[in-house]
């Protein structure tokens, strides 16, 4: 899901986009996350995808690997833009 923000554009930062701006982004992210959720904590879907509960710590630490692909980005395009003014 971090991925789909970082490439929303090449070269402007999704914070000078606005994180929210693109409303079908949002709700098929949301989508996303729901599905995931309910993937992993509902009984019906954890017998037939195999999956197991997971703690809040394992959550908090799964957002925080993997909203790096969205941080590297937002550092290249900073770097980029910095060089381009200068």
């Amino acid at each position: 899901m971090f991925n789909s923000f970082a490439c929303r554009s090449v070269a402007r930062s999704i914070f000078l986009l606005g994180p929210f701006s693109n409303q079908m982004l949002n709700i098929a992210v949301a989508l996303c996350l729901f599905g995931q959720l309910l993937v992993i904590y509902q009984p019906f879907f954890q017998s037939i995808f195999q999956t197991e509960a997971l703690a809040l710590q394992d959550l908090l630490y799964l957002v925080c690997l993997t909203s790096t692909v969205l941080w590297v980005d937002e550092i290249r395009k900073y770097l980029k833009g910095s060089r381009m003014l200068a």
